[in-house]
């Protein structure tokens, strides 16, 4: 963990979670994208799976009880009043959307995320009447980042066939993910308390050219090209 302080602002960096606490306002940004790869229940292991519910689900919540007694004298010092200009309090995780329907290669990653979003709501609920906020962002694929350098299919992506699956027709930036943690975190989100915001839904029903590539998972390679 490093340490920084640069005037009001007093930053924790960790690998794989972010908390900024001001004089006014904390923040948690937590994700484990670090923890995905690509895998087929079949050749899953415990172990594996295990991973990635530490990082995304437990890494979540060891961030928050670190950090939620900051949380509450923020926001017991800004309370959130719907007339206070400066409130503190608020929690922002990174989720994903593929949990709500399942998806292949990902079951791993979609039972840590759809933990986190349980967490986020149960904070809510538990946290709210103390003035804490906690929300969730899903970035889905956005341009520029390890993900999708990773994870994205790079013919599709050239030939443009990868981003007919978005409803805009292209992959989102950077920046717009930043633009939705700065609405949440701002006083224009002061009563937004578990909502998750989606910058990217895509088309996860069923196809039936889909049935017949999970016939075989040996086909591994259309199985995953077809996803990606």
């Amino acid at each position: 963990m490093r340490e920084g302080i640069g005037r009001d602002r007093l930053c924790y960096v960790c690998p794989r979670s972010t908390i900024a606490v001001s004089s006014q306002i904390l923040t948690v940004e937590s994700a484990g994208a670090a923890g995905n790869f690509i895998a087929p229940l079949a050749s899953l292991s415990a172990n594996a799976f295990k991973t990635v519910i530490d990082i995304d689900t437990i890494g979540s919540f060891n961030t928050f009880k670190a950090t939620i007694p900051h949380l509450l004298i923020s926001a017991k010092k800004n309370p959130n009043t719907g007339t206070n200009p400066s409130t503190g309090g608020r929690i922002i995780f990174i989720s994903a959307t593929f949990h709500f329907t399942g998806m292949p290669l990902q079951g791993h990653a979609a039972v840590a995320k759809a933990g986190i979003d349980a967490l986020s709501a149960t904070i809510a609920l538990e946290y709210g009447p103390r003035g804490v906020t906690s929300n969730i962002i899903t970035p889905g694929p956005i341009l520029g980042t390890e993900g999708m350098a990773r994870l994205g299919n790079k013919d599709e992506e050239k030939s443009g066939e990868a981003y007919r699956k978005v409803p805009l027709q292209r992959y989102g930036s950077v920046k717009e993910i930043a633009d939705g943690g700065v609405y949440v975190f701002s006083d224009a989100g002061n009563y937004v308390k578990y909502v998750a915001v989606f910058p990217f839904i895509s088309v996860f029903f069923s196809d039936p050219s889909l049935s017949i590539l999970l016939r075989d998972f040996t086909n591994l390679n259309a199985v995953v090209k077809y996803w990606l």
